[in-house]
């Protein structure tokens, strides 16, 4: 029985909503008038921001293991050294932040939080959509060369966009920066 791929990308759209709902405030108590920045803790967003790349390297290696389980490896997971190093690089810059100007940190973060957030969700949503339509076509190996067996996929999010899966996570990465106020 196959799954279709617009309900996998679906399921995920929803676990990773999940993950991050928690941490989130409540909405504001006055629908009339709402709040020009949403109130949220620097533990809060720091929380949301490790959740969001949690959700994001374990549905990666999930998704590799489901439609390319031959081609699954630790490298799946994208934990590449200069990926970690700007991803750390962003945490460090929200803990000094918070530590040295915990006022203006906290005013950033609750003006940029909502934008990050739903950067991320929408992002990840477009790059995982686009790797469940893309099935086994979907791999992290950049090939110089056509792979036997290999078709373009030029539908669904294809049909809008060369390489949706890095649009959704070059929208991701952005959100995850703007979650920490950077």
């Amino acid at each position: 029985v196959q799954w279709p791929a617009t309900e996998r990308a679906a399921t995920l759209a929803t676990a990773l909503a999940a993950t991050l709902a928690p941490a989130l405030p409540a909405a504001p108590p006055s629908p009339t008038s709402p709040p020009v920045a949403m109130p949220v803790s620097l533990g809060a967003s720091f929380g949301c921001f490790a959740a969001a790349l949690g959700f994001f390297h374990a549905s990666e290696l999930a998704l590799v293991a489901w439609h390319n389980g031959d081609n699954l490896s630790l490298d799946s997971a994208l934990l590449q050294r200069p990926y970690l190093l700007a991803m750390a690089g962003g945490a460090a810059e929200f803990v000094l932040g918070a530590a040295l100007f915990p006022d203006a940190k906290r005013s950033i973060v609750s003006h940029a939080f909502t934008a990050g957030a739903t950067l991320v969700v929408f992002g990840e949503a477009v790059r995982k959509g686009a790797m469940a339509w893309a099935g086994r076509a979907f791999t992290h190996d950049i090939k110089t060369h056509r792979r036997d067996g290999h078709a373009l996929v030029t539908s669904g999010p294809y049909a809008v966009c060369r390489h949706p899966g890095y649009g959704g996570w070059s929208l991701w990465a952005v959100g995850t920066q703007l979650m920490l106020g950077a």
